[in-house]
């Protein structure tokens, strides 16, 4: 496939996910385990400024790195401006290894120079007469955070356990050794009026993936992706041709459309909810809707503005206590995440059957999820490309 139809490909396929990388995004060097993560991601918790944590999400993800195995990251995610970078840099730096940015444009992100600055927490800064900063471990910080509004503080912790309960469905994800994944994803073009339908089938054994696209209905090209087991990257164009590719592009691609990436607010709930910086100060707007829905709203600090990106408000639905509704800014524009259709599986995952995506109001895409089923490793055979 030439690179232009590639990467056309790709523009028309990637998912609109989370706010994860709404404008810059910066992650530590990668870490063997989730325990050093979440240590590291307490430390730069602790170094930055109120003003340096307002309407970013901080967060450990897992990605695969070639010739290393699995490793954990510490992220902060929609940055809205520059400014803060190289404190957030110097955050997130671990024993002398630096921290990583990109700038996001779309789907495509490039990589940032940052020259990282030893970052001053407000509350280090403290006056005569005032308290001493608190000696608390960021956890329990964000308890007595969330302690300022008991009802808010109840509906978490009961949106927490109806998503499976700490360590998180990201967790389950994790530790399987395989799994099968499949969802059709509908974008609706206003400009025709009419919708691109395609199908993903996902599977992931240990280090080996694939991803195979079908287009149900509309323009676009049908396409599989694959990562052998020895690491080697792959495409099967729609005209059968079979070529090599990048590893480090196709597991970009790969993890795009991931399980980890398509239901990452489902899967990381309970996690975000004990660790994540957006989930604090919330307050109880009260119940809403039929079926009614609680819906919490951020509590901003004095003297700080609403941010260009952020939680704006979360709704969750109130007999079975699960995500319904969370809407975010990025970089002005409101965007509505809407969950349906939840389903349990055997394993303790809870993932909702469908989402629907809301930019200013419009519907701008819709996920259907046939399946995720964990233990569906397969062989090595299944991930390598097929015979020219």
């Amino acid at each position: 496939m030439p690179r232009l139809h590639l990467q056309i490909s790709i523009a028309l396929l990637a998912l609109v996910a989370r706010p994860a990388w709404a404008d810059f995004v910066v992650e530590s060097p990668p870490l063997v385990t989730r325990e050093a993560a979440e240590a590291a991601m307490g430390r730069a918790e602790g170094s930055l400024s109120l003003a340096d944590r307002t309407g970013v999400t901080l967060r450990v993800i897992r990605r695969y790195v070639r010739a290393e195995g699995w490793r954990y990251f510490v992220a902060m995610e929609a940055i809205p401006d520059a400014e803060r970078l190289p404190r957030v840099a110097g955050a997130l730096a671990v024993e002398g290894q630096p921290a990583a940015a990109w700038s996001i444009d779309g789907v495509e992100r490039a990589p940032v120079t940052v020259v990282a600055a030893s970052p001053v927490p407000e509350t280090t800064r403290v006056r005569k007469g005032d308290s001493p900063p608190s000696s608390a471990p960021p956890a329990a910080q964000a308890e007595g955070d969330r302690g300022k509004d008991r009802s808010a503080a109840a509906t978490l912790k009961a949106a927490s356990k109806a998503h499976g309960g700490l360590p998180g469905g990201r967790a389950l994800l994790d530790a399987s050794d395989g799994y099968a994944f499949v969802f059709t994803r509908t974008v609706p073009d206003p400009a025709t009026g009419k919708a691109i339908v395609a199908r993903h089938s996902y599977r992931r054994s240990g280090a080996a993936a694939r991803l195979a696209v079908e287009i149900v209905e509309g323009s676009g090209s049908a396409s599989v992706v694959g990562l052998d087991a020895q690491g080697r990257g792959w495409i099967l164009t729609e005209s059968g041709e079979v070529l090599s590719r990048d590893a480090d592009r196709v597991t970009e691609i790969l993890e795009r459309f991931s399980p980890g990436t398509i239901l990452n607010l489902a899967l990381d709930l309970p996690t975000d909810i004990e660790n994540g910086l957006a989930w604090r100060n919330l307050r109880s707007a009260g119940a809403t809707g039929a079926p009614p829905m609680v819906v919490l709203r951020p509590e901003l600090p004095a003297g700080i503005s609403q941010p260009a990106g952020g939680l704006i408000e979360a709704a969750f639905d109130a007999q079975d206590h699960r995500l319904k509704e969370v809407a975010w800014l990025e970089g002005g524009a409101q965007v509505r995440w809407v969950f349906d259709a939840y389903r349990s599986s055997a394993d303790g995952l809870v993932i909702p059957g469908q989402i629907s995506v809301y930019k200013d109001g419009t519907l701008v895409e819709g996920v259907l999820i046939e399946g995720l089923e964990l233990g569906a490793a397969g062989s090595d055979s299944d991930f390598a490309p097929p015979a020219k």
